[in-house]
């Protein structure tokens, strides 16, 4: 099709019905811009004026309006007879919208309920040439059957976040950076013992492209206790903590219904350090704290996984699996291939949940002893403390939830919880559960309560051992 100069799109995506079917059937909406089903129609001086009204009560409602899309699409039509009632050229066909669905690029609803009941009713019954935003269409594209199809995001101006908690935590955070709902996210985190640095930078869509491809470009420094996998029994040098320095960059996309997978590079650098930040070579029990023998460990990661997932339900099914390869491209980085698995089933008994969850792993070739799997503790085996079950080249931890309601948000829950190295912990380098007398393998059970908030639900949980020792677990968010 030629291109029309004089054509001008200044809409979201719409879908326009055959003129000979009245009423129009509408196939399912898949795009996830913005879209709005309409219908032309030539009885302009009928059109409301509810974008003007819109417009009107926006800058007392949003001091820095949402970009948000275009109301109207205009369409050369030089043998269009003249009308004196119509806004805007003469020469141009208007369009009336008849159906609206909001959506952002991801395909999700507006944060702001206000904002998106607002658009579809002005966008629903628009004048002619109206607009709720200053920004064209970047793309679009004619297709069969009377459709137009075209790219447009939801965005905010100066959508900017910064909080000091306290003299050791600050956070900045930007959500749409270049007005194309990219984020960036700034934070510094500092305990008495552990810390971290973190940049992120995420593009939920690359160019709008129609494999929804998404991309993350994280930087970190971190230092956290090294106590999961080597105890804190560290007399020699106080309290043992792992320092790790990583960049990477991950794409992400669905590929089928339900299933998305995710690739990509990373480059770590890791070492124990003592309470003074001073490296260390050996723990207390003079067993290697490193894969190399050198004060850090160095490896270039190549990272693959896939995760399906049934719905957005706690109920639903859920399965992810993850693999991550050493490359070798030098001779001091690490090789080695690591594989973990962990899935999800729910089930509805009546009043009440059952939930049954599965996961393990195993790790081929030369890895560090801290990145062993750690078993035990609250997202784990409850009745244990973090990684008192054991640390493996392997593990396998199984869990079973039965929840029921009991007052407004407050539910209960009874558990149990399984876990096993099958054996590997001398496999690791140093074997530091075996020098710690860890056992291996363990189970524990209990009862607890749950609390929705706006922050996830706070879990706090008593569990008993196979070791005849309790022990309260408190935690936000969902057992792994």
């Amino acid at each position: 099709m030629a291109r029309n100069e004089d054509i001008r799109f200044v809409s979201s995506s719409i879908k326009i019905p055959a003129a000979s079917s009245w009423p129009p059937s509408f196939p399912p909406l898949l795009h996830s811009s913005l879209f709005a089903r309409h219908t032309l129609s030539f009885h302009l001086d009928r059109a409301k004026e509810a974008i003007h009204r819109f417009l009107t009560s926006l800058p007392n409602k949003w001091p820095h309006p949402p970009l948000l899309c275009l109301s109207s699409l205009a369409m050369a039509r030089p043998d269009a007879e003249p009308n004196p009632r119509r806004h805007g050229r003469e020469d141009e066909e208007r369009v009336l919208i008849s159906e609206v669905l909001i959506r952002n690029k991801d395909g999700e609803m507006l944060e702001k309920a206000d904002l998106e009941a607002a658009a579809a009713g002005a966008l629903k019954s628009c004048r002619p040439n109206s607009a709720l935003t200053v920004r064209e269409v970047s793309y679009a594209e004619i297709l069969s059957g009377g459709i137009i199809r075209l790219e447009i995001s939801e965005a905010e101006v100066n959508n900017i976040t910064i909080r000091f908690l306290d003299r050791k935590t600050f956070a900045y955070s930007h959500r749409n950076l270049f007005g194309r709902n990219q984020k960036l996210n700034l934070s510094l985190e500092r305990g008495q013992i552990d810390s971290i640095f973190r940049i992120n930078y995420t593009d939920p869509w690359i160019n709008a492209d129609n494999k929804r491809t998404s991309r993350t470009i994280m930087v970190q420094n971190s230092r956290t206790p090294g106590t999961l996998v080597h105890g804190n029994n560290q007399s020699d040098h106080g309290g043992l903590t792992i320092g790790r320095v990583t960049a990477g960059i991950e794409y992400s996309q669905p590929f089928r219904p339900k299933w998305s997978g995710t690739v990509g590079l990373i480059y770590q650098r890791a070492g124990a350090r003592d309470d003074k930040g001073e490296p260390i070579i050996k723990d207390f029990y003079s067993n290697p704290l490193t894969a190399s023998g050198n004060a850090y460990d160095e490896m270039l990661i190549a990272k693959l996984e896939s995760v399906y997932t049934d719905s957005g339900d706690r109920s639903s099914s859920m399965f992810l699996l993850n693999m991550e390869q050493g490359l070798p491209f030098l001779p001091e980085w690490l090789y080695f291939n690591r594989v973990s698995a962990r899935a999800r089933q729910g089930y509805e008994l009546g009043p009440a949940r059952l939930m049954l969850s599965v996961s393990g792993g195993h790790v081929f070739g030369k890895f560090s002893p801290h990145e062993a799997f750690a078993i035990g503790g609250t997202n784990s085996v409850r009745g244990y403390e973090e990684g008192a079950v054991g640390s493996g080249r392997s593990y396998a931890v199984g869990s079973g939830e039965i929840s029921f309601g009991m007052y407004g948000p407050l539910e209960g829950v009874l558990f149990g919880d399984y876990g096993s190295d099958l054996g590997s912990g001398p496999t690791v380098p140093g074997d530091p559960a075996g020098a710690r007398g860890k056992p291996g393998s363990g189970f524990g059970y209990g009862i607890g309560i749950r609390v929705d908030s706006p922050l996830g639900p706070l879990r706090l949980e008593y569990a008993f051992n196979d070791k005849n020792a309790r022990r309260f677990h408190f935690a936000v968010g969902y057992r792994n």
